[in-house]
């Protein structure tokens, strides 16, 4: 697809320096615009969505310590422990997602 539109940034001599750099054969438009594109797959949303997972992983790993430890005392907890590897296949699944989102 041809390109007609015309988008224009001011910055200083020393960034554009560093873009130019940076561009090196690909030139500093094709630059920029494959920063900008891929800002998207990786901004903030994108934060937001690592975090959240990483709040779950740690939900999940304390429950497992919890259960480890009671199990080593004696306990029986199979409810428990299969109610965290249920819940696992979801968040691999969140996690493809959010890779898919990158890749």
């Amino acid at each position: 697809m041809k390109k007609t539109a015309n988008v224009r940034v001011r910055m200083t001599p020393s960034e554009e320096s560093m873009i130019r750099q940076n561009a090196g054969s690909r030139g500093a438009s094709g630059f920029i615009r494959r920063c900008l594109l891929d800002y998207q797959a990786s901004g903030p949303a994108l934060r937001d969505d690592i975090v959240a997972i990483r709040s779950e992983l740690s939900a999940i790993g304390n429950n497992l310590n919890q259960i480890a430890k009671k199990l080593n005392s004696g306990h029986e907890l199979a409810g428990e422990l299969y109610t965290e590897i249920e819940a696992l296949p979801e968040l691999r699944g969140k996690l493809n997602a959010i890779l898919s989102r990158v890749t």
